[in-house]
């Protein structure tokens, strides 16, 4: 039996107590694991910024502890990505339902899609952005489920009715592309306006909007820099947003007044609050590449977590606060153990070409969602609700795919699918809702 796949020589191997994975360590600077049963590369762990000389598992097999040239020692937790399961390339954007049972994605077309969170089949397509001025920056549901909100590069920011698709709100401004954000308690609506074509001068404001409305309540200054994130407090009494010129300002968002202000060094590009409220995440610009962790409270520094090799653009706290996800340039996703700032594994090889990769956990926590060029799930090792549906929608999607590019229409591919009398008649269902889900495409294209 032979593993290949590192780069550089390899100094040490380990078996797991089972005997069924092993870890290997490599002048590639990278952990990797292996299945012994076929012979496949499980996962590459990346983190050390030099050889890894030594590796070895916990005694329940559940950590890896490397040690590198670094002069570091790094303890992972190889019970995650087990459950890698693909959703499809339409999706960057991604973020959960309250109750986890939907997704919402947004793609390059400007079109909002809804999807099923345990299949990945399409249940509603939202159309209004401009999508000849670009894509879908983000998107996210109301705390109700009821209603999205979705921000594009056509300088708008929309509000839609889920069950009906109808479109509620736009909000605009005259420079900068309008992101915007719900309150959990769904009073607010909270927008800012970054300029990604630097023409200036910018709106460095935050405008509190009636969220049944859009009427905008209030506008808080201060910032001095393009404001890039902002986030809500659980509660909804404060707002916390953040600059490129390295401040970070705290809002009392029934007052409107400024309550605190912090500076993260080089700039920040995202920003999140913990489930508490007791801590909040920074996500650092290229010209830091850290995350820190503050008390939200006093407002001193936590924690600084350092491992990007660029900017963090997302980032998402667990259900129980206990680990953050984040997302940066390349590819590159991390689990963070923010208890004790260990950075638990590389959730996503290097590779892909998005700007930065938008990562959510699940409600429950038992799933991370990274949205770039498609949508990834990633599991837990524990079986969760909905794992098999989605292994199921996965091969019904990569099926439907392949289809299409062999026939180049959508009633083609249903056509296909019914006739095909050997196919797993769970993946041949959701195929076919899947397709049908995509007929409308046919009639864009010339016959």
């Amino acid at each position: 039996m032979t593993f290949r796949g590192h780069t550089g020589s390899v100094y040490d191997v380990a078996f797991s107590p089972d005997g069924r994975r092993v870890a290997s360590s490599s002048r590639d600077r990278t952990v990797r694991l292996w299945d012994v049963t076929t012979n496949a590369e499980v996962t590459t762990l990346y983190g050390h910024t030099d050889q890894v000389a030594s590796v070895a598992f916990s005694p329940n097999g559940d950590r890896v502890i490397s040690g590198g040239l670094d002069k570091t020692i790094k303890a992972w937790d190889v019970t995650i990505d087990r459950g890698r399961i693909r959703l499809g390339d339409r999706g960057r954007v991604v973020g959960f339902s309250p109750d986890g049972t939907r997704m919402v994605a947004a793609g390059r077309d400007a079109t909002i899609k809804v999807l099923d969170a345990g299949t990945g089949a399409e249940l509603t397509t939202l159309r209004g952005h401009d999508g000849n001025r670009g894509g879908l920056l983000e998107a996210s549901f109301s705390s109700d489920g009821r209603r999205i909100i979705s921000s594009a590069m056509d300088k708008t920011s929309k509000v839609w009715d889920v069950e009906t698709g109808a479109e509620l709100i736009t909000l605009s401004r005259d420079k900068g592309c309008v992101h915007a954000r719900f309150s959990p308690d769904g009073r607010w609506i909270a927008s800012w306006a970054p300029d990604y074509w630097l023409q200036g001068p910018y709106e460095n404001t935050i405008k509190l909007h009636d969220a049944a409305t859009g009427e905008e309540l209030m506008t808080l200054s201060g910032h001095e820099g393009q404001i890039y994130s902002g986030a809500f407090s659980p509660d909804s009494k404060r707002l916390v947003s953040c600059d490129v010129k390295e401040t970070i300002k705290i809002w009392d968002t029934e007052s409107g007044e400024e309550v605190m202000t912090l500076k993260h060094r080089g700039g920040s590009f995202c920003v999140a609050f913990s489930p508490d409220a007791s801590r909040i995440a920074t996500g650092g610009s290229n010209k830091d590449k850290t995350i820190k962790i503050w008390d939200a409270e006093t407002g001193a520094e936590i924690l600084t977590l350092e491992g990007h090799d660029s900017a963090i653009g997302s980032l998402a706290f667990s259900s129980d606060g206990r680990r953050l996800v984040s997302g940066g340039r390349h590819g590159i996703v991390k689990l963070w153990d923010v208890t004790t700032g260990f950075e638990v594994m590389n959730l996503q090889e290097r590779g892909a070409k998005s700007a930065w990769e938008e990562v959510r956990f699940s409600p429950d926590g038992k799933t991370i969602a990274i949205g770039s060029n498609g949508i990834t799930l990633l599991e837990s090792s524990a079986p969760v609700d909905g794992y098999e549906a989605r292994q199921t929608g996965a091969a019904a999607r990569k099926l439907v795919d392949e289809l299409y590019e062999e026939y180049g229409f959508y009633y083609k591919v249903i056509d296909k699918l019914k006739a095909d009398k050997k196919l797993d008649e769970s993946v041949q269902k959701m195929a076919l809702q899947i397709a049908n889900t995509r007929l409308w495409e046919d009639a864009e294209r010339p016959q």
